[in-house]
């Protein structure tokens, strides 16, 4: 008679671990095709296997062999739960002994333990500044029947609330994530913002560490977000720190680093002790707060700012301080500033020349464009408006001159216009809107004044005018009876270039006015500039 033993290998496995093997032994080879009960015990119950571990009994041996074989494989039953036993015991047979020392044979099953990993949601592991949220997925191997709480530890060179916000997790550096029951994940999220400064690429590590019914799952213990950065660096410059006024516009140059892909609005201030409307103008739109936009595929964009010839004033340079304002957009580089100073044109070279009452020379300084009050009385107002003297790459010289001249009485009004560059335009006076021919005179005896116009040929200087090359061609008397008498000379110069190219053919003339005045009632004071001499 047979005696008939059992064993098991391995005698331990895990949930999912793979084939058990549980051999039967017998010490002959008789009987033939020997047939052996056994019996089931144990708290593991047949979902815990692929197959019904009752359907393995009797088992058979082959012919004459001595062992034969049966093989279980326990499964991942996604219950947290104790180590659980599978027994399979000999029973008692007609034809054959059960062994006393190997009668039966135990499995233990190990509860399977899931693993855990943890990963960034984006290709290449990094993100640029002020981009959008990115999601970081812890996940476990296998969902079970109990929520997995994993701990994390947050390291790395970015800094949090500055260089990045958490959602979903707290901020502090050692923090968990909880996956629910019955699911194999859970995520949180972190968003890169834009700090504005130029620190260099940056990182966010996140490292899982053992917790209660959590296993590491390798390689994916830690991730590793890198922040780049991004921020663009915004400087100004300028293509002249000094301009005359009314010398044209100069030029500031806005210029970023980095990336051109889109539009970036840069922030200007603008300042300065110039006044806004007044002493310049500029493509910007006010004083103070202004924006200028880099346009997508451009690394810098121009503003300009362009000195006035402003009202009559003996003033100091202004200036005009442009600076970038910071933004959330990108920093501020060097320069962040730059100052143009305005210098006053009004120096006194060359500006009109008049002799006064009683023989006192003035020289009046002012800004062309602009008209100023030469004389103020009920009776007669004095006005001249002001040009620019020029050369041939048309820029200024010698300061401004009086181009025309109007006395308003109570009924008329007289104009007197010096005419223009070209031979052809030689000036003129007008009364009331009709032109004078030149040894014409008219009287008007509501208001007792006389104008007359004639040919006249001396040169300025002879007459006590400034200007050595300067030729009187023609003069005006404009005389209020018994209070005042005003003489303009019609001044010509030709050997001042302007355009080269008919300057050749002298055919081109600087044309201004000067004048005499005299004050026939020594009993009145006017205002204005002749004024301080009546």
């Amino acid at each position: 008679t047979p005696t008939v033993s059992i064993s098991v290998s391995p005698v331990s496995q895990a949930e999912g671990g793979g084939v058990v093997t549980f051999t039967l032994t017998r010490d002959v080879g008789t009987p033939s095709g020997l047939v052996v009960n056994l019996a089931t015990s144990g708290s593991a119950s047949a979902a815990d296997f692929e197959s019904n571990p009752l359907s393995l009994t009797p088992v058979t041996f082959s012919g004459s062999d001595l062992t034969t074989t049966f093989t279980i494989t326990p499964v991942v039953d996604a219950l947290s739960e104790s180590d659980e036993t599978l027994t399979f015991t000999i029973s008692t047979g007609s034809n054959y002994a059960v062994s006393s020392s190997s009668e039966s044979a135990t499995l233990t099953i190990t509860d399977l333990v899931p693993q855990v990993g943890i990963e960034y949601e984006i290709p290449g592991g990094s993100v640029a500044e002020g981009s959008g949220p990115v999601t970081i997925t812890v996940s476990r191997s296998f969902a079970t029947d109990v929520e997995a709480i994993v701990n994390l530890d947050r390291s790395g060179s970015a800094t949090v609330d500055e260089d990045f916000t958490l959602s979903g997790i707290t901020t502090d550096p050692s923090t968990s994530i909880t996956i629910p029951a019955n699911q194999i994940s859970a995520t949180f999220t972190l968003t890169p913002l834009r700090d504005n400064k130029v620190d260099g690429d940056q990182t966010v590590i996140f490292t899982i560490y053992t917790g209660p019914i959590i296993n590491k799952r390798a390689p994916s213990t830690s991730a590793t977000l890198t922040i780049t950065d991004t921020t663009p660096v915004v400087s100004i410059a300028i293509n002249s720190a000094s301009r005359l006024e009314g010398g044209g516009s100069v030029t500031f140059t806005i210029t970023r680093t980095g990336d051109t892909t889109s539009d970036l609005d840069v922030l200007i201030d603008l300042a300065g002790s110039a006044t806004f409307g007044v002493d310049y103008t500029s493509t910007l739109s006010q004083f103070g707060s202004n924006t200028v936009t880099i346009l997508s595929g451009f690394s810098s964009t121009d503003f300009t700012v362009t000195p006035s010839t402003d009202s009559f004033t003996s003033e100091t340079t202004e200036t005009v301080i442009a600076t970038i304002s910071p933004s959330v957009s990108y920093a501020v580089g060097s320069p962040s500033s730059q100052t143009l100073s305005i210098t006053n044109d009004a120096s006194g070279a060359g500006d009109p020349h008049m002799v006064g009452f009683h023989g006192q020379r003035f020289d009046l300084i002012g800004r062309p464009g602009k008209t100023y009050n030469i004389l103020s009385d009920p009776l007669l107002q004095v006005n001249t408006l002001l040009g620019m003297q020029k050369t041939s790459d048309h820029s200024y010289i010698g300061g401004p001159v009086m181009m025309q001249m109007a006395f308003l009485t109570s009924n008329h009004t007289v104009l007197v216009n010096a005419g223009g560059y070209f031979v052809d335009d030689l000036g003129f006076v007008s009364v009331d809107g009709m032109f004078l021919n030149r040894g014409t005179s008219v009287l008007f005896k509501d208001d007792k004044l006389s104008v007359s116009f004639s040919d006249f040929s001396s040169s300025a200087k002879d007459l006590g005018l400034i200007g050595d090359n300067d030729k009187v061609v023609a003069k005006a008397k404009i005389t209020l009876e018994g209070l005042y008498e005003f003489t303009v000379f019609f001044i010509q110069n030709h050997h001042s270039p302007y355009h080269p190219e008919i300057e050749s053919t002298s055919k081109y003339y600087r044309r201004f006015l000067d004048f005499n005045a005299s004050l026939l009632d020594h009993d009145r004071r006017p205002h204005g500039v002749l004024g301080q001499t009546a």
